[in-house]
């Protein structure tokens, strides 16, 4: 059994739970306004989701360009920005901006929200469930990186450069119970002027 500790200062920069469902164009989103209204309290930074179309048709006068812009949802953002709710017509997603703690916390706020979004748009079915864990380590040199991975990615010591600019390793992992089920990591490091950042994405 893994044992899980919890960090005193996990390097989380963002969590996000992302709920994709079945289309549905003739969803209203206005629909959610009563919702809106009552999450204002805490989210009152409220913003549309604009989203559109764009076709061109060729005749023999021409090319016929048409658009359409269609509201497809609603951002709300707590008044520091930390906790951002997308209520869409295509789904539900919550994130934590550098505000995160424990997964049961973070779970059970995804869960009531994702529960009162049910309140208003009905769907067929959950298409995709998607969590996403952000994450940002100081690093003074790549040499650095076995000290927080087991599997990690390495760069040719044997070439005369002082450290790699830029490194990209990506994992994806089967579930062998359910192939539909996934897990990617991506480790990301990138060299800033105040030193070696390494983002990692789950």
């Amino acid at each position: 059994m893994i044992t899980v500790v919890q960090l005193k200062n996990p390097p989380i920069q963002e969590a996000l739970i992302d709920i994709q469902v079945t289309p549905d164009q003739d969803f209203d989103v206005e629909s959610f306004a009563p919702l809106i209204e009552e999450l204002a309290a805490e989210y009152s930074d409220q913003t549309p989701m604009k989203g559109g179309s764009f076709s061109i048709n060729i005749t023999d006068d021409g090319p016929n360009f048409t658009s359409d812009e269609i509201n497809e949802g609603f951002m709300l953002k707590t008044p520091d920005a930390l906790r951002v709710v997308q209520l869409k017509r295509s789904g539900f997603t919550i994130s934590l901006v550098k505000n995160y703690t424990n997964w049961e916390e973070f779970e059970g706020l995804a869960k009531g929200l994702w529960d009162k979004y049910l309140a208003y748009r009905k769907p067929n079915e959950v298409v995709r469930l998607g969590v996403r864990y952000i994450n940002s380590i100081k690093l003074s040199s790549p040499d650095d990186i076995p000290k927080y991975f087991a599997n990690h990615m390495e760069y040719p010591k044997n070439i005369s450069i002082t450290q790699p600019k830029e490194l990209l390793y990506r994992t994806v992992f089967n579930n062998p119970a359910d192939p539909s089920i996934s897990g990617i990591i991506t480790h990301n490091m990138n060299g800033q002027s105040n030193g070696l950042s390494l983002d990692y994405i789950l």
